[in-house]
């Protein structure tokens, strides 16, 4: 490990600022190689009410690796001051870049519903790996958009919800992989249908990799508005269809 740290905070706001600052706070983690390690990363973080548009970017490539015990926050914001021009507050974002490298974290949250463009975008063999969550539901990120990269998931084999959610879902490259990790309270009743990504717009490209032997392929399951698995039992994997 190369850095060893408790929370990153890129792109802060100060309390008190003075009405009318309109204030543009950027902070960016740039990382080609090594190894960061931290409990949390806040990127775009507003935590004090005022005039400023805080947007943070998390940018990896080559063999970059990032591990977060906790959570990746992406687009925190408190809102405009009372005196101020507005809409400074919905200009702020967190961004994740990715060319390559790969990012591991217990969830990726989405701040707030003031912020509108936070995005993941990965290229190039590209990992990200979440534990629990990837946004909400109430929440969602703004896009996840992948060219030929992989998204490494641990599902339980009863959950009705995704565990993805996301406003578009883009998809393009040769070849993009949904790994699924782990999958709890796996029972041997097949087929098996479990959502991952939920989605308001999508031109899916995908395959799955399964763990212990099983079998399956990525379903489009375009009237729920998720992309699925379905699990047919043992064998080697299949591709949307």
């Amino acid at each position: 490990v190369d850095m060893l740290l408790e929370d990153i905070l890129l792109a802060v706001n100060r309390p008190d600022q003075s009405a009318n600052a309109n204030a543009s706070i950027r902070g960016r983690l740039l990382m080609d190689g090594g190894i960061i390690e931290a409990n949390t990363i806040r990127a775009g973080y507003q935590q004090f009410i005022g005039d400023s548009m805080c947007q943070g970017y998390i940018d990896v490539g080559g063999t970059g690796e990032i591990i977060v015990k906790d959570f990746i926050e992406l687009g925190y914001a408190s809102g405009d001051g009372p005196e101020g021009t507005g809409g400074y507050a919905a200009q702020g974002f967190g961004q994740i870049n990715m060319d390559g490298g790969s990012i591991k974290a217990g969830s990726i949250r989405i701040g707030s519903d003031l912020t509108e463009d936070n995005r993941i975008t990965l290229r190039n063999g590209a990992l990200i790996e979440v534990t629990t969550q990837l946004a909400s539901s109430q929440l969602k990120l703004r896009t996840l958009d992948m060219n030929d990269s992989a998204l490494n998931l641990h599902v339980d084999a009863k959950q009705s919800e995704p565990v993805v959610h996301v406003v578009d879902l883009l998809s393009g490259g040769a070849a993009n992989t949904i790994r699924l990790a782990s999958i709890n309270n796996l029972e041997s009743s097949f087929p098996l249908q479990i959502p991952l990504i939920g989605y308001e717009s999508a031109n899916p490209n995908f395959a799955v990799e399964l763990p212990d032997d099983l079998a399956g392929f990525i379903v489009n399951n375009t009237a729920a508005g998720t992309l699925d698995v379905t699990i047919t039992g043992t064998g080697a994997a299949g591709l949307l269809t």
